[in-house]
C-alpha cells in the first residue's frame, strides 16, 4: 500500500488493539536510522506514558525486544524500518510479512520478517518503510526522509492521541 491517506487509514485500524511500535534502524547511517528516529521522535511527543511505553527503539538489534513484546501481550506490532523497494527517496509504503517473506534488502542489510513472525507468533504484524536515499556511515538523513520522518510521526502521533 502506497498511497499516503490509505496507508495511514489502515494504520489507525491497525493500532485499535494492544499495539506496540518498534523502529528499527541504525542513526550512524544516514537514512538506515529512519525506525529509530520515528521511534524516538514518537517517545517524545507523546504525552501518555501508557503509550511511551509502547513505542520501542529496537536500533541495529529489534531482537532484543521480542520478549518484551511478547510479555505486554501485544496483538499488534507496527514495525518503522527503511527499505530499497524500488521507488523515490522518501517515499513510504505499508507492507505485510509475507510481502517481504523472501530476504529483501532492508539499508542495513538483508532482514528476515520470517523469524520475527516465529518469535512473535501471536502478534499480527506490519511494516511501515520509507525509500532510503542514502546509508553512507556518517552522513545526516537525507531530506527527502526527514521530510517522511516528519510526516510519520505527526500521523501516528495523532493517531495514538486517538486511541489512548
Amino acid at each position: 500500500m502506497s498511497n499516503r491517506l490509505e496507508i495511514f487509514k489502515a494504520i489507525d485500524e491497525f493500532l485499535k488493539d494492544s499495539w506496540a511500535i518498534l523502529g528499527i534502524g541504525n542513526t550512524l547511517r544516514s537514512d538506515d536510522g529512519f525506525g529509530s528516529v520515528v521511534a524516538q521522535s514518537l517517545r517524545d511527543r507523546i504525552n501518555s506514558a501508557s503509550s511511551v511505553e509502547r513505542i520501542l527503539d529496537g536500533g541495529i538489534a529489534p531482537e532484543n525486544f521480542f520478549s518484551k513484546i511478547r510479555n505486554m501481550e501485544v496483538k499488534k506490532l507496527l514495525v518503522l524500518d527503511a527499505v530499497k523497494f524500488g521507488n523515490r527517496p522518501g517515499a513510504i509504503r505499508l507492507f505485510s510479512p509475507r510481502e517481504l517473506d523472501s530476504p529483501i534488502m532492508f539499508t542495513h542489510g538483508p532482514s528476515n520478517f520470517e523469524m520475527m513472525q516465529l518469535a512473535l507468533p501471536d502478534t499480527k504484524i506490519l511494516i511501515l518503510a520509507t525509500c532510503p536515499e542514502s546509508n553512507h556511515l556518517g552522513d545526516s538523513i537525507s531530506q527527502p526522509v526527514a521530510k517522511a520522518v516528519q510526516v510519520v510521526v505527526k500521523e501516528i502521533a495523532g493517531i495514538i492521541e486517538t486511541i489512548r
